[in-house]
């Protein structure tokens, strides 16, 4: 399928300019009361808005904060099947979690009202202009902590938000002229942005993905290249040559372009550092620092987690990945020919075959675990030896038993956890009990790869 964008996906349908938006007294519409709906109704009430809270759920945590918003005199609807009325309203504040295909939708839509995004409001207020987001389909949370690592080990203030826990909005008032600020973005964020215009922008890649929210692949794609379109030529635009040509070949935004997967670099350089060496390379930062910060990044807790290491063998968590592209981002921040891959669950896609390069370069064995075992075995028979496993502990004692010293066990599935595990969290954690028990079961053995 051509998933490459179509011109008429690159428009926007309001133009309004940020000084009307922020003007005291204009009546907002925040639809959806999750975190990002809450922060974002409290800070424009605060800016001298009208605002109106809208949800069409209701359960003890709404309560709470509709309470707490009703105190500062916003109107609160909860358990709110239909659109309320619109006829006072002068634009909508959309959520993030908010579908804007839902039927209730199409009042909004009907009256032409301008809807934006908690980022795109919070952009209008922000008072420092040296913002860096960074988005894609995997990887954009290990970078973008990675990034914000980086400024502080140089002695800059930096803060870390958006999609990795804290709504931008509700730390506006933390941030200085001189304060950095880093974004991790989704696509449900950008997707009601018009003029957000960070001075770094970050694409780390692009696959298809949450389809079940956005129209179509052209229109994913399309969220995704909102933080570029309202850029000037002071700006910069960080991401993949190869993404550009198989999905936009024919945008064409104003920034000045790096294409880090073109950036001259040893080959076994991951990704995630390139990326990160880009953004140093704009504000003139030394590669030794880009490399002392990852020297010392430990992982995020089920992101490419170091898990610990015995008898020379690392183990390295990586639960968060449910999707080819994740797990081909993951095996290419390893040396080849040291991975031994524990993947499996409950597959959301078919597109496995795309990492036969990566699996031949760098594993030395494959254990499979779960629903999708008999499909990936399929998809990978080609690719080097195989291995099933009944359980997750199974599958440890398996990629113990073939591991010598330099290698790395990763648990990657690509695949959802749902056919074993409540969700990807509670999978992460009995690898990583698996790998303590295994430590205490070994102490005083001679050798790992010999336990029985």
């Amino acid at each position: 399928m051509d998933h490459r964008l179509h011109p008429r996906h690159c428009r926007f349908e309001y133009a309004e300019g940020a000084l009307m938006r922020q003007e005291p007294g204009k009546h907002v519409l925040v639809w959806g009361l999750g975190i990002t709906g809450f922060e974002s109704a409290r800070v424009l009430k605060q800016r001298g808005h009208e605002v109106t809270v809208w949800d069409q759920a209701l359960n003890p945590v709404l309560q709470t904060r509709g309470h707490a918003l009703s105190s500062m005199g916003i109107r609160v609807l909860l358990d709110h099947a239909d659109c309320p009325d619109l006829k006072d309203v002068d634009w909508v504040l959309i959520s993030p979690g908010v579908r804007p295909s839902a039927t209730a939708a199409g009042p909004i839509f009907q009256a032409r009202l301008p809807v934006y995004s908690e980022i795109e409001t919070a952009s209008w207020y922000c008072p420092s202009r040296r913002i860096i987001a960074i988005t894609g389909s995997a990887g954009k949370t290990t970078v973008s902590t990675l990034t914000a690592e980086l400024i502080r080990s140089l002695g800059f203030e930096a803060v870390l938000c958006g999609n990795i826990g804290q709504p931008w909005i509700g730390i506006l008032d933390k941030i200085k002229p001189e304060t950095f600020v880093v974004l991790e973005l989704s696509s449900f964020q950008l997707k009601f942005c018009s003029k957000f215009s960070p001075e770094i922008g970050v694409l780390l890649n692009i696959s298809p993905n949450h389809l079940d929210w956005h129209a179509d692949m052209p229109d994913y794609v399309a969220s995704k290249l909102n933080m570029f379109r309202a850029r000037s030529a002071a700006h910069f635009a960080v991401l993949r040559k190869q993404d550009q040509d198989r999905y936009f070949p024919e945008v064409a935004f104003k920034s000045k372009r790096i294409y880090f997967d073109q950036m001259t670099a040893k080959t076994e350089l991951s990704d995630n550092y390139r990326a990160l060496l880009a953004i140093a390379s704009v504000y003139g930062w030394e590669e030794k620092a880009v490399r002392s910060v990852f020297r010392e990044f430990r992982g995020l807790p089920h992101r490419l987690e170091y898990a610990g290491e015995y008898d020379g063998i690392r183990f390295v968590n990586d639960s968060k990945c449910t999707t080819p592209l994740s797990l081909k981002w993951a095996l290419n921040s390893f040396e080849n020919k040291t991975v031994h891959l524990i993947a499996g669950g409950r597959a959301k896609s078919h597109d496995f075959e795309l990492l036969n390069d990566e699996l031949q370069k760098k594993v030395k064995q494959i254990i499979l675990i779960g629903e999708a075992a008999p499909m990936l075995e399929k998809c990978w028979r080609e690719c080097g030896r195989i291995v099933n496993a009944e359980s997750l502990p199974a599958a440890l004692k398996a990629a113990v038993q073939g591991a010598t010293p330099g290698d790395t066990v990763l648990l990657s599935p690509g695949c959802a956890s749902f056919d074993m595990f409540s969700n990807y969290l509670e999978r992460g954690d009995v690898f990583k009990q698996c790998v303590a028990d295994y430590k205490a079961a070994l102490k005083g053995s001679p050798s790992v790869s010999g336990v029985k």
